[in-house]
């Protein structure tokens, strides 16, 4: 992922079907480094949502991450 945000043109922004960007699916699912990386660049976007509605924070706290969600 360190490599992959240093790709000039590179979009941290990008959704699947579901409308989930990378941040909020890591908020589920992944570690509290990648999501640190994620929010360390400017570029993400954290108040993104999903097609239902559903923002980074809004998952971390529904999930009980609550590392992340005091990262957010």
């Amino acid at each position: 992922l360190k490599y992959l945000i240093t790709i000039e043109g590179i979009n941290l922004n990008l959704v699947d079907d579901d409308g989930r960007s990378g941040l909020l699916i890591d908020c589920n699912n992944g570690g509290n480094k990648i999501v640190q990386i994620l929010l360390d660049d400017a570029r993400v976007d954290v108040m993104l949502s999903d097609k239902h509605n559903w923002s980074p924070l809004m998952s971390a706290a529904r999930w009980g991450k609550t590392e992340k969600v005091k990262r957010i």
